[in-house]
């Protein structure tokens, strides 16, 4: 082989080398730009329409769930609070023994219907919220299925 041909196949396979590193690299950086743009997409998904929406919802509706049981607890508290109050000053009054009873039991059962609505109170709220969110996570896959925009 001539020093011609050796240096003419060297600069070939140079070419080769330079031509399959450049492509090397544009595939790199397609790969990066694909894997930005799936990125994004999956950003979108997560942070707009149906599902960013739908844990707003579920959110705004923890916190009305919240607001609303800690309201019925602090209702409860202060009833059972008055109605310890007027028992300790019917207790102070009472002169007998069937009196001291009859205000125990009647205690008793004042504070317990009252506990008893509450619970019922409770359970409805815990209901209602239960079903909410049922509904809306239900609205929200069948928005995503479909494709539809958010509403």
């Amino acid at each position: 082989m001539s020093s011609s041909s050796h240096n003419s196949a060297q600069a070939h396979w140079a070419h080769i080398v330079q031509a399959a590193i450049s492509a090397s690299k544009q595939w790199s950086e397609q790969q990066t730009a694909a894997g930005i743009r799936a990125l994004h997409t999956q950003l979108d998904a997560v942070t707009a329409g149906p599902v960013a929406d739908a844990f707003q919802n579920l959110s705004d509706l923890q916190q009305d769930l919240a607001r609303t049981w800690s309201q019925q607890q602090a209702s409860t508290l202060s009833a059972i609070s008055s109605r310890t109050q007027a028992c300790a000053s019917d207790l102070r009054r009472a002169q007998t023994k069937d009196e001291v009873g009859i205000v125990i039991a009647g205690y008793a059962n004042d504070v317990g219907t009252h506990v008893r609505e509450q619970l019922e109170q409770t359970m409805t709220l815990l209901n209602s919220a239960s079903a909410a969110s049922e509904v809306l996570v239900q609205k929200t896959l069948t928005q995503m299925t479909a494709g539809a925009p958010p509403k």
